[in-house]
């Protein structure tokens, strides 16, 4: 008995999960934080012009929740187009910084440079690269997405 199922379309599934756990990962990072000392709370965002604080505390919880719901039905269409929203506003707000030419670091994982004993640039280029792996693995779990619901998945 052959199937004709494609070796990578089980990857679907994973790939979204992932996807979720760089999710869950930095929000709860960002939770994290809020229970800290750490002087950024208290500082105003950049680009929003409100304390770092509701930011972390807004973005974090909608991290959380955006995760949750991917882990729950990470094959559903509605789990990819939820982590592309969050992607692509991280993204936005990320060049945002950049058009502002604000030069600290970004926050984003909010107080990881205090618990781990790392340079704010390295926890920045580590963001840089959990939101490119976000990016990439969505474009890859849309890609497979596609296929298989077009049936080309014998072709991946």
């Amino acid at each position: 008995m052959s199937s004709n199922r494609s070796p990578l379309q089980g990857a679907l599934p994973n790939l979204v999960r992932t996807v979720a756990l760089c999710f869950m990962l930095t929000g709860g990072m960002k939770i994290v934080t809020l229970f800290s000392n750490v002087g950024i709370l208290d500082s105003s965002d950049p680009v929003f012009n409100i304390p770092f604080r509701y930011v972390l505390a807004s973005v974090g919880t909608l991290e959380i929740v955006v995760a949750a719901l991917m882990l729950a039905r990470p094959g559903a269409t509605r789990c990819l187009i939820s982590g592309w929203s969050l992607a692509a506003s991280i993204a936005t707000y990320r060049i945002a910084l950049y058009y502002m030419e604000y030069q600290k670091p970004c926050n984003c994982l909010g107080s990881i440079t205090e618990i781990f004993k790392i340079s704010e640039r390295s926890a920045d280029n580590i963001a840089i690269a959990i939101l490119a792996y976000i990016v990439l693995a969505l474009a890859l779990a849309t890609f497979l997405s596609a296929s298989n619901r077009k049936g080309l998945s014998t072709a991946v």
